[in-house]
């Protein structure tokens, strides 16, 4: 191999290094969002579920109340939110139970993701979809829309643009990169948001099934 090959070659290394070394960093991002977004951690907990939600466990000690009964009580919750991921009162743990066994469409994957519009009252669960959360599901799909739409189409422009005019532009390639993830994390973002009422509706409508 003489010089020119070699230097023609490490022209190349050079111009497909930088590309593909952010197109990694890229998805590394979104893979890190989407793992976070997707745990119980704090800023899972800040963006997605109230400051006091309905299905908090707290336990009022009051006179008679027998230890063992609330030990029992403490182990049983402990041992259901171990299975399901759902933390609740243990008044509500046989319906919703009873709920994810109604149906091979509904899972605790998905009774998870709607408690904040699921009500349980006298071991009767409603799913309440009232017109604030049916408002706030549609302006957050057209918050989200527009600079999804807007990310694609700049990142398709870029990419006419590079095969067409400018096959030698690394920054062309970078932009396409770019603006197709963010397109990327733009759409996994607003499915975060969406997911109680998308679930809950989801349970409504196997529900109104039967």
């Amino acid at each position: 191999m003489n010089i020119k090959n070699i230097e023609s070659f490490m022209d190349i290394l050079k111009e497909v290094t930088i590309p593909v070394a952010v197109f990694i960093i890229l998805v590394v991002g979104a893979i890190y969002i989407y793992k976070l977004l997707n745990t119980d951690g704090p800023l899972n907990q800040m963006i997605f579920k109230p400051k006091n939600p309905k299905w908090d466990t707290t336990i009022e000690l009051k006179e008679g109340d027998k230890l063992h009964q609330l030990i029992d009580d403490a182990k049983r919750q402990e041992v259901f939110k171990k299975l399901s991921g759902i933390t609740t009162d243990v008044s509500k743990i046989d319906s919703l139970i009873a709920l994810e066994n109604s149906s091979t469409k509904i899972n605790y994957r998905i009774i998870r993701n709607a408690m904040p519009l699921i009500e349980i009252k006298n071991d009767i669960i409603t799913v309440d979809i009232t017109k604030k959360a049916h408002m706030n599901d549609i302006i957050t799909k057209v918050v989200f829309f527009i600079p999804f739409v807007l990310f694609l189409f700049l990142s398709l422009i870029l990419l006419i643009e590079f095969i067409f005019n400018d096959p030698e532009n690394l920054m062309l390639v970078i932009g396409v990169l770019f603006t197709f993830l963010a397109a990327i994390i733009t759409a996994i973002f607003s499915s975060f948001l969406r997911r109680p009422y998308l679930f809950a509706k989801r349970i409504k409508e196997v529900m109104s099934a039967k």
